[in-house]
């Protein structure tokens, strides 16, 4: 008589703990609880037959228990995986991080170069990407930053923290004048980071028409007007 007293508080316990489990619980936190006590209070049932010596009826919970414990396997499996994709979005920046293999890909939604995909940019872009948003948005900034360092782990030895290409970096070129960066050339034809190739070409005529040597102009700023347009339409 006292066993079936110990059982039946036993199940009373375990109904308790089923039910407390369940409260604002997700429907696979409510799965997961419901097999655990199932393997639980076939448990204690098993144990009760098997002391009060008819290890026969112990078959039944037994049965419970392996049920219960099939139950979790397919939970686990079928269950919903831990991503190992993140995505940041910023002002300017729409990014995924796939942490397996490190890459980093997304779009540039505003400012300069907004349309193109952060990956298709060449280094000196993102540099002057990193120098425009230190000034606008310093959460993009540290991000496209964080890319520089993982794509181009060089950058900060040839590029000086206003963007401009360090003068040891680079070799005499034939143009006149010798090597221009992309900053440079934007600021010569009185262009913004993110022109496009029409308004590079409408800015070169513009600006060759003010300043031709056959008309008075400066040979030299002529020929850097012409390396400045064949900068941005290189890029």
């Amino acid at each position: 008589m006292i066993g079936y007293i110990v059982l039946g508080v036993a199940l009373v316990i375990g109904l308790a703990m089923i039910v407390r489990g369940l409260r604002g619980a997700t429907g696979a936190q409510a799965r997961r609880w419901l097999w655990q006590s199932l393997a639980g209070v076939s448990l204690l049932v098993g144990a009760f037959f098997l002391l009060t010596g008819r290890p026969g009826y112990a078959l039944v919970p037994g049965i419970g228990v392996a049920v219960a414990l099939l139950g979790l396997a397919i939970d686990t499996a079928l269950g919903p995986k831990k991503s190992h994709i993140s995505k940041v979005n910023t002002r300017f920046l729409r990014l995924i991080l796939d942490h397996q293999s490190g890459q980093v890909t997304g779009d540039i939604v505003n400012g300069p170069f907004a349309g193109r995909r952060v990956e298709s940019l060449r280094v000196d872009d993102l540099v002057d990407l990193l120098v425009h948003y230190r000034r606008e948005d310093e959460q993009s900034a540290r991000l496209i930053e964080a890319y520089l360092d993982r794509t181009s782990p060089t950058w900060r030895e040839r590029y000086g923290d206003d963007g401009q290409p360090k003068k040891d970096t680079y070799t005499a070129t034939a143009r006149p004048g010798g090597p221009m960066s992309k900053s440079e050339a934007l600021k010569i034809l009185g262009l913004q980071l993110g022109a496009t190739a029409e308004e590079v070409r409408a800015a070169h005529r513009r600006q060759l028409q003010e300043h031709h040597p056959d008309r008075g102009g400066d040979p030299d700023l002529a020929a850097r007007i012409n390396q400045a347009r064949d900068v941005l339409l290189e890029g």
